[in-house]
């Protein structure tokens, strides 16, 4: 199963875990040294290496029912999927206007281009593209997003705020 349109709701959620502040969520204790989240995984190398207990919320596509999500405030949020199809995904979400660094890649929150990524990820071949997702009934906003592959990890990430990274899904399987 590809990973779908739920990818994209949990995409515009929430989160601030990279610094070392009791706001924020410490995305770097979670980085290996190739400065990338390892997938498989599972919750609890997030909840011990966080330390603190997630979230749960419904999920019909996900193994148990449900996903997972560590957050410290609105702005700043981590999920992890576990899928009916064996496949993993982890989205992390900025929407504060902090640059925010200790991130996969070393890439940082409201600082990292579009244009600066597609250049840093030029030999996986990237893909861009518009997407939007609906903000209510009657209104949507627009983003654009850069999309690549590095050995088994499938990589998304999402520009908003002025073309600056806000968004970064890694998954085991293809992303839509």
């Amino acid at each position: 199963m590809k990973v779908n349109l739920f990818v994209i709701i949990l995409f515009f959620g929430n989160l601030i875990f990279a610094q070392d502040n009791s706001e924020n969520l410490k995305i770097s204790q979670l980085l290996n040294s190739k400065k990338i989240i390892e997938l498989p995984t599972n919750a609890g190398f997030f909840t011990s290496n966080l330390r603190f207990e997630p979230d749960i919320f419904d999920c019909p596509s996900c193994k148990q029912g449900f996903y997972y999500q560590w957050a410290k405030n609105e702005n700043f949020t981590l999920r992890y999927a576990q899928y009916n199809d064996n496949s993993e995904s982890i989205t992390i979400n900025y929407f504060g206007n902090d640059e925010i660094a200790g991130l996969p890649f070393d890439l940082i929150f409201n600082h990292s281009s579009e244009e600066d990524c597609y250049s840093k990820f030029k030999k996986y071949n990237p893909v861009r593209y518009q997407d939007s997702y609906e903000i209510n009934e009657s209104e949507s906003a627009a983003f654009s997003v850069l999309e690549f592959k590095i050995q088994n990890t499938f990589i998304k990430l999402a520009f908003l705020n002025d073309d600056n990274l806000s968004g970064i899904i890694l998954s085991t399987s293809e992303i839509n």
